[in-house]
């Protein structure tokens, strides 16, 4: 059995890590736009303008964390992006309060 030669895979750019990163992110909430539009239901929070800016954040970060995590190739960078929400909301939940002191 052969195996035809490939040429070898470029590296990804930082900038290409970031938006395929970012990418990653924007389609998580476009699955759940979706999601609401099939239902019928679409939430008062797609009409506020602090949701989407907290969103824009969050895609900056999703971002950013592909661009640290130096991935190489562009599948990796999305997995990042959409993980990215679960992440910080992981973090979040097991953030200490003020009542552990």
């Amino acid at each position: 059995m052969t195996f035809a030669a490939t040429a070898p895979r470029a590296e990804l750019t930082a900038v290409e890590a970031f938006i395929f990163g970012a990418l990653g992110s924007v389609l998580v909430e476009v699955v759940s736009i979706l999601s609401y539009f099939n239902k019928g239901k679409f939430p008062t929070r797609y009409r506020k303008a602090w949701f989407w800016f907290a969103r824009a954040i969050l895609v900056v970060g999703a971002g950013t964390i592909a661009l640290a995590h130096d991935v190489q190739t562009k599948i990796l960078a999305i997995h990042l992006g959409v993980a990215t929400p679960l992440i910080l909301q992981a973090f979040a939940k097991n953030a200490p309060t003020d009542q552990d002191g």
